[in-house]
């Protein structure tokens, strides 16, 4: 939970913190899955939508490019 918290915050998406945490999305590894619409149904505005989904690309890309192990992302 210490990991998703400063993620957020790093990526400047700590004001939504509460909502996901209240919706059971609680980790990097599950918000990861969200959609678009998931996500504007959470009250993500559009500006706050598209810098999600880079931060998200840019996490994924990290683990799926390196031997970087995170407790959040289990490679296939």
């Amino acid at each position: 939970m210490r990991q998703f918290s400063t993620w957020l915050k790093i990526n400047q998406l700590e004001k939504y913190q509460e909502i996901l945490i209240e919706n059971d999305f609680n980790s990097i590894q599950l918000i990861a899955e969200l959609s678009e619409e998931d996500l504007k149904e959470l009250g993500f505005s559009m500006e706050d939508r598209k810098h999600f989904f880079i931060a998200i690309k840019l996490i994924k890309s990290c683990v799926n490019t390196s031997n970087y192990k995170s407790p959040h992302f289990q490679n296939s």
